[in-house]
């Protein structure tokens, strides 16, 4: 949507989150992705205002999702291992309220549950992150309720210096709240809702007797 409007064209390109102010230093790439933003982060690069603020989550086998339903059934568990994402600013934030807990630093969401899963008893990450990869991992769950309170700021990283580029995305993303264009994604990409949906008209065979699914 933003190279439709500034009449450009996209490229992607790849880079690590910790190296990205040095990208823009180079001229590798123009600005990033959406990223949780951190006192730590902003003093390495820009950011516009935020675009979405992400609910805190906990990513588990689904069989134990009872476990982490609650701060009172955290503290039941003997010493739970949890897997978090190298923000130091969400990890303080985290132990607030479940000081048994031991943080364990991975990678990602696939990380822990490629890498992870048998050693940990859960990740630290977002409703959204954790929601969409239970979807490709379906014996995993997202438990919303432990760190529903906290909330993730996102925004798009740019290089220290470019208030006038920031200005315009700050406007440009007022706009896309505005006309529903950032909900609309949201509910396609994050919620899995799908465009023009048409049920079947009700039909004996398929609904009764069960003779076909078409």
């Amino acid at each position: 949507h933003l190279a439709h409007d500034l009449g450009v064209s996209l490229v992607m390109v790849p880079v690590v989150d910790r190296e990205l102010s040095s990208e823009f230093e180079t001229g590798y790439c123009d600005m990033g992705l959406g990223a949780p933003i951190t006192p730590q982060s902003a003093l390495q690069v820009g950011y516009t205002v935020p675009y979405l603020r992400l609910r805190g989550s906990i990513l588990t086998n689904d069989h134990r999702r009872k476990e982490f339903a609650s701060i009172e059934s955290i503290r039941q568990l003997e010493n739970p291992r949890l897997g978090i994402e190298a923000l130091p600013y969400y990890e303080d934030k985290a132990l607030l309220r479940t000081p048994n807990v031991e943080l364990i630093e991975v990678l990602s969401p696939g990380d822990y549950i490629e890498n992870w899963s048998d050693e940990l008893d859960g990740m630290i990450t977002t409703v959204e992150s954790a929601s969409a990869w239970s979807l490709l991992h379906p014996r995993f769950t997202a438990v919303i309720h432990v760190s529903s309170t906290i909330r993730v700021p996102v925004a798009f990283p740019l290089p220290r210096g470019e208030e006038d580029l920031i200005d315009f995305l700050d406007i440009w993303i007022d706009l896309k709240e505005s006309d529903g264009t950032i909900d609309r994604l949201y509910r396609y990409w994050v919620q899995g809702e799908q465009k023009n949906q048409s049920r079947p008209r009700w039909s004996v065979i398929r609904d009764v007797l069960h003779w076909t699914d078409e």
